[in-house]
C-alpha cells in the first residue's frame, strides 16, 4: 500500500472510529451516572435529571447528530433521506397517533403498579431521551459511518435499496 493509499484508507475510518468514541464515552457516562449506582433504583430527582440531561440529551443526542451530520451528511456520503431523517407529513403523525395508541394500550394490559397521571409522565420523561439516545448512537451514528465507509470504498450500498 502507498503512502497515498494509506492517507486515503485512514481518512475513510476517521469516522467509524469518532462513531465508536460517541458510542464508548455514551456508554461509560450512563454507567457512572446510572449503572453503578443503580440510580432507577432508588429516589434521586437530582441524580435522574443529570443522567437524561447529560448521558442522553447532551451526549446520545445532540452530540451524537451533531457528529452524525458533521461526518457524514456534510460530506454527501449519505443523505438525511438514508438516515431516517424526512420531512414531517401527514404520514408521520399518524404513525406517531397509531403507536401512541397501541403503546398505552400495551401498558394497560401489563396492570401497571400505577395509573397516577404524575407517575405515568415520570416514567415516559425518564424513558423516552434514553430511547432516542440508544437509537441514536447504537444504530443511526454507528450504521452511518460503516454505511459511508462502504459506499466510499465501492463495496455496496446497504440503505439505498430501502429508500429510492
Amino acid at each position: 500500500m502507498t503512502n497515498l493509499e494509506l492517507t486515503v484508507h485512514r481518512g475513510k475510518a476517521k469516522p467509524i472510529l469518532i462513531s465508536l468514541y460517541v458510542y464508548i464515552v455514551w456508554s461509560l457516562v450512563t454507567y457512572l451516572l446510572e449503572g453503578r449506582i443503580h440510580l432507577l433504583q432508588r429516589i434521586d430527582v437530582l441524580g435522574r435529571f443529570e443522567y437524561v440531561v447529560i448521558a442522553n440529551m447532551v451526549i446520545g443526542t445532540v452530540l451524537a447528530i451533531w457528529l452524525l451530520r458533521y461526518y457524514h451528511i456534510s460530506s454527501g456520503f449519505i443523505s438525511p433521506k438514508q438516515l431516517g431523517f424526512q420531512s414531517v407529513n401527514r404520514r408521520f403523525w399518524a404513525v406517531v397517533g397509531i403507536a401512541s395508541v397501541i403503546g398505552f394500550i400495551l401498558f394497560i394490559f401489563q396492570g401497571p403498579v400505577s395509573l397516577n397521571p404524575i407517575v405515568i409522565s415520570n416514567v415516559f420523561v425518564q424513558t423516552l431521551p434514553t430511547s432516542i439516545a440508544e437509537v441514536v448512537v447504537c444504530w443511526v451514528v454507528i450504521g452511518a459511518s460503516f454505511e459511508s465507509l462502504l459506499l466510499a470504498s465501492g463495496k455496496g450500498v446497504i440503505s439505498s435499496y430501502y429508500f429510492e
